[in-house]
């Protein structure tokens, strides 16, 4: 391998890291936006409150059951 292959190598696996924070984080608020607007929607047709709150609970993933699938569809 030449040398301008691992200095490319190696910036791209840092900016990868130092990446992965900012991504992370925007995926967490815009998945806490999406479920907000997903219960308030629900309660403007009607559902009652309660109910709303539970099928947005159940409406929301997290970054963990991504990482799950991905572990998942690696494996096959």
């Amino acid at each position: 391998m030449r040398a301008v292959e691992v200095l490319t190598t190696i910036f791209n696996f840092f900016r990868l890291i130092f990446s992965l924070p900012g991504i992370v984080a925007s995926f967490y608020l815009k998945r806490r936006r999406a479920v907000k607007r997903f219960r308030e929607e629900m309660i403007a047709c009607g559902v009652p409150t309660e109910e709303a709150e539970e099928l947005s609970k159940m409406y929301s993933f997290g970054i963990r059951d991504i990482m799950r699938l991905a572990q998942g569809a690696s494996e096959t």
